[in-house]
């Protein structure tokens, strides 16, 4: 309920985390999860095949979840500080070509075509996606209003006429564009990449393909904005 309420972004890879969390350390009392039990979790984890950068956001959930704990009076013990996060490798933008985006469409579901094609045309993230409520579309002066971005400021973006194209052709059901995109959409994703002959492309490889493609036609600032990046590395 906390995490409902004060992570909404974050929920559905908490509610993944936990998963494999509680399968560790579940059936044990806190005093037994120490830094060496976290430690070995990250080893098995990374076995069974984890990117470190997904490792490291299980052990923060986790020394997030004992954090809360501490303040509930429920322990005073905190296992992950005797740990270290695993190096990541500096991620490299992956944009794709209008020929591979033919041929990832050609094999992603039909249901799957609105928010990827969004994605594409407005750099919008998978979470943000997931939020986008329709109280912030303005399609008279072509405007979204991201409802809640990751940097938690204001931020809106222009439409461009496939963007508004993409908003006409969905049914309002409710509050928000995109009710039910799959919590398991990431994992998913990457499967029909694969099987459009594009195994190193990912949900967040559509942000980096908005960006790469309005780079060529707009000053260094208005790329700043509208990708929404703090500085222009």
């Amino acid at each position: 309920l906390w995490a409902e309420l004060e992570r909404p972004r974050s929920l559905m890879f908490r509610q993944s985390a936990m998963k494999h969390l509680l399968v560790a350390f579940g059936s044990r009392p806190l005093t037994e999860i120490d830094a060496e039990a976290v430690e070995s979790h990250m080893a098995a984890r990374r076995a069974a095949g984890a990117a470190p950068g997904t490792v490291n956001r299980e052990r923060s959930i986790l020394g997030h979840t004992f954090k809360k704990a501490a303040t509930w009076k429920l322990t005073q013990v905190n296992p992950i500080a005797g740990t270290s996060p695993l190096e990541e490798p500096e991620g490299k933008p992956r944009p794709i070509t209008q020929d591979e985006e033919a041929r990832l469409f050609s094999v992603l579901p039909t249901r799957y075509h609105p928010f990827t094609r969004l994605a594409i045309h407005t750099g919008l993230r998978l979470g943000e996606l997931r939020t986008q409520a329709w109280k912030d579309i303005d399609m008279e002066q072509r405007i979204l209003t991201v409802t809640r971005p990751k940097s938690k400021k204001l931020e809106k973006l222009p439409l461009n006429s496939t963007a508004r194209a993409v908003l006409t052709s969905l049914e309002r059901t409710g509050p928000l564009l995109f009710p039910s995109i799959p919590i398991s959409l990431s994992d998913r994703f990457v499967v029909y990449a694969s099987r459009a002959g594009l195994p190193d492309v990912a949900f967040h490889c559509l942000r980096d393909t908005f960006i790469s493609r309005i780079a060529p036609h707009v000053s260094a600032a208005t790329l700043m904005r509208l990708a929404r990046h703090r500085d222009l590395r």
